[in-house]
């Protein structure tokens, strides 16, 4: 057992529920062997706001059979890094291979805001579904046109989840005296701990007109069973499409998509009374960062205190234990109908959450510490995958041609794609040390075209973080620049920018950061890398 572990019992809250089984490590498969004929199916699974430090495999906290078993038989890539910690941004660059500049997508998706994805869009699964493949979506999307895409003929997402259950859940809350959260149009019953409850005048007096004041103020234990929240709802979906595919001669992509661990940072029994929050180890930086003391993410965690953390790190460990488990239920499904011989699963997170560290907890920071921007990246296919962990540095903008590629359709990835095709240094046979990527970027850009229009204009606030995993440079949106030696600092607690030693390292990250910015087709102009 990992010794950072700290899956505990049940704290004997009132409330607790089983956890249907997920069978996947100790079931038998009914029907073993795939046709070799058959074509790859791929099952892609996505978390949000996912920090490889809660994830057992990558040495974190929680202990995640599930997904520790992906990682130990398929490849764990130990430097994965999304485009921008951002939903949207990123998830955009994972279904269409892009950059967040080149895609246009460089904000949240709201109306008014910033225009999403359309069919019009090329993605991975619309060029599938050309290809032949039964092509499906359950879960988040956050990316535009949900429900109108056709390559998605049965999309479920949050939206449909209001719609089934808010005319219960609001005769539900007539007859109910407790506390209750508004998230996204819809109220869950909650019950605060001590350290949430007693802040509460702290939350109104500080925050209340924010639009999203209930989703952060009244964290705590879910008063509805596992089920009864969306992400379970949306593992059923996929695995009933599972059911339904099984013995098919279509090959499929089926993705299922999960909000959890982001926020509403609430969990339900049994999963909350899994962490004792005093015997949850503190953050493993937690000094606060002057540099981003003014980011909201850094306010709010002070205004939480140190206890109040605690609270939010059980209910996130929670969620990602909550996660695991539906990982395992969709892996005992493929393997029950005998598809799992013929399927590559993937795993990965869109972006990850401070989770305490340097002082702050969830996303809304400028920064691009490691906690945000490095994420857990999984490829399972042990027929045609060599397990291993790899260390080459990776990014989300790699899933396209390495999905077309594998699936055989090499020929489909269009032209000008950033991304790599990982199946050639991690396939069986590959050799890993032939990677040719050196840097990974991920960037921070500021929507400045019109009505929210997918156009980077000149004169954008950027800001962009360049590794090769060793070293890392920020030129933050701010104007700041910072440096840090990943391998001896980890943690990032140490910026080496007023090293004189360091000046040439420096120089060459700048570079190369402007090599990789004009390969890509950056409109926004270099001024950000002169700015101070």
């Amino acid at each position: 057992m990992n010794s950072r572990s700290i899956i505990l019992t049940a704290c004997g809250l009132a409330g607790a529920a089983t956890i249907p089984a997920t069978a996947w490590a100790a079931s038998k498969a009914t029907d073993k062997a795939a046709a070799p004929a058959r074509k790859l199916n791929i099952l892609f699974i996505q978390s949000d706001q996912l920090n490889t430090k809660a994830i057992g495999c990558y040495g974190g906290a929680v202990q995640t059979p599930n997904i520790d078993r992906l990682a130990r038989d398929g490849a764990q890539f130990m430097q994965a890094y999304v485009t921008r910690p951002t939903s949207s941004p990123c998830r955009a660059s994972i279904v269409t291979g892009l950059h967040t500049y080149q895609h246009g997508i460089v904000n949240n998706v709201l109306p008014k805001n910033q225009q999403g994805l359309t069919a019009a869009d090329t993605t991975t699964d619309k060029l599938l579904n050309g290809a032949g493949y039964a092509t499906h979506h359950y879960g988040k999307w956050h990316i535009g046109d949900e429900g109108k895409l056709p390559y998605f003929p049965d999309m479920y997402g949050y939206s449909d989840y209001i719609k089934e259950n808010k005319k219960a859940r609001t005769a539900m809350m007539s007859d109910d005296q407790g506390e209750w959260m508004e998230f996204k149009g819809i109220a869950f019953p909650v019950e605060l701990a001590l350290p949430i409850a007693s802040r509460q005048a702290w939350f109104e007096k500080n925050w209340s007109k924010r639009s999203d004041f209930d989703s952060y103020s009244k964290i705590g234990r879910l008063r509805l069973d596992p089920n009864q929240w969306v992400d379970w709802v949306t593992c059923d979906k996929a695995i009933a499409m599972l059911d339904e595919l099984k013995g098919s001669d279509k090959p499929f992509m089926i993705t299922s998509s999960f909000i959890w661990p982001h926020d509403p940072n609430f969990a339900p029994m049994p999963y909350y009374g899994m962490f004792d929050p005093a015997k949850i180890p503190d953050p493993s930086t937690s000094a606060p960062d002057k540099l981003y003391q003014g980011d909201w993410s850094y306010q709010f965690a002070q205004g939480l205190g140190k206890d109040g953390v605690k609270e939010f790190m059980r209910i996130y460990y929670a969620n990602v234990k909550y996660v695991d488990d539906l990982v395992g239920r969709l892996m005992a499904a493929l393997e029950r109908n005998g598809q799992l011989d013929n399927t590559m699963v993937i795993f990965v997170a869109d972006h990850g959450d401070m989770l305490g560290n340097h002082g702050m907890v969830w996303k809304t920071t400028s920064s691009f510490y490691q906690d945000l921007v490095r994420v857990p990246m999984i490829i399972y296919c042990p027929k045609l995958i060599a397990a291993g962990k790899y260390d080459m540095p990776v990014s989300v903008v790699d899933f396209m041609p390495t999905i077309l590629s594998i699936t055989g359709h090499k020929e489909l990835v269009p032209a000008g794609r950033p991304g790599l095709d990982l199946t050639r240094y991690v396939g069986k046979g590959a050799a890993a040390a032939a990677f040719p990527r050196k840097y990974v970027v991920c960037e921070r850009v500021d929507n400045n075209a019109p009505g929210g229009a997918r156009q980077v204009l000149p004169g954008a606030s950027a800001g962009f973080m360049i590794t090769d995993a060793h070293w890392k440079l920020v030129k933050d949106t701010k104007g700041n620049e910072l440096l840090f030696d990943l391998k001896s600092d980890p943690d990032e607690t140490r910026d080496l920018t007023s090293d004189p030693a360091m000046a040439s390292k420096k120089q060459e990250l700048r570079d190369a950061l402007a090599r990789e910015l004009e390969q890509t087709g950056w409109s926004g102009g270099m001024e950000f890398l002169t700015k101070k």
